[in-house]
């Protein structure tokens, strides 16, 4: 349900290209056929198979997605996390994620404008 309210609001703003991946086995699958990386990674830290902080971890030993920037995503806060202090990341969203928190991380960490926000962005998730 995330996964597809993420998608639904970031196509909103506009954003060129948004890909989603249910588990980290698709996830990696689609980085390799990608013509080019993304610029940003919204992993939740609770997904099917490996976690997002194994696959953050995974991604971060080769060369070609090492310096992808990650924004983790939890209900659990992120100090109840210690695997996040070994692990890059730009951002950290704690559930519910409302759409001005979405889109103030993900605008802000991708170099874009984000002040002022839609006034669609005081939704929660």
């Amino acid at each position: 349900a995330i996964l597809r309210f993420f998608e639904k609001i970031l196509n909103k703003t506009g954003m060129k290209t948004v890909e989603t991946a249910c588990d980290a086995t698709a996830a990696i699958q689609k980085l390799q056929h990608l013509n080019r990386l993304p610029d940003l990674i919204i992993l939740d830290i609770m997904m099917p198979g490996a976690s997002g902080t194994k696959l953050c971890s995974a991604l971060e030993q080769r060369f070609a997605t090492k310096h992808l920037k990650i924004v983790f995503c939890s209900a659990r806060p992120h100090h109840m996390i210690p695997e996040l202090a070994e692990l890059s990341h730009v951002d950290f969203l704690q559930k519910p994620v409302s759409v001005a928190a979405l889109l103030t991380s993900v605008l802000r960490n991708l170099g874009l404008p984000y002040d002022p926000l839609p006034a669609f962005a005081q939704q929660p998730a």
